[in-house]
């Protein structure tokens, strides 16, 4: 009896270890989000609602209202501050940039801005007039 009881505790810490260590290893999350982009790092890099997105040459991109997507769209060079996105992808690792395999942007080419806004910030003065 002595023998099992001392072969049960370091099997039971090897298992627990690997039941926590599971998520370290494991392949890659699945990461849809959607939200407006909020930082744009580089031409392949933006940041939506605190998630960081880099795009890759097999990036789709497409409307969110359309059902098609195109890896040579127009539309990868559309990313602005402020448009309106869903993005799909894979985060290798954890703490990781997600890697986009789709992006669908807001089509709103023919929507008239409208609305007010709240000014809370003057970067250059006025010009003044002579």
């Amino acid at each position: 009896m002595f023998c099992a009881r001392s072969f049960f505790w370091p099997v039971l810490a090897v298992l627990a270890l690997v039941v926590s260590a599971a998520p370290f290893f494991a392949q890659s999350t699945s990461y849809p989000i959607e939200g407006f982009i909020c930082r744009i790092d580089s031409p392949t890099s933006f940041l939506v609602d605190e998630s960081h997105f880099e795009i890759t040459p097999q990036t789709a991109f497409g409307y969110i209202e359309s059902d098609s997507t195109s890896v040579k769209s127009p539309l990868r060079d559309a990313l602005r501050i402020g448009a309106y996105v869903q993005v799909a992808g894979k985060e290798p690792y954890p703490g990781s940039p997600v890697i986009a395999t789709t992006v669908l942007v807001s089509d709103d080419r023919n929507v008239k801005p409208s609305g007010i806004g709240v000014i809370t910030r003057v970067l250059a003065p006025a010009p003044t007039l002579c």
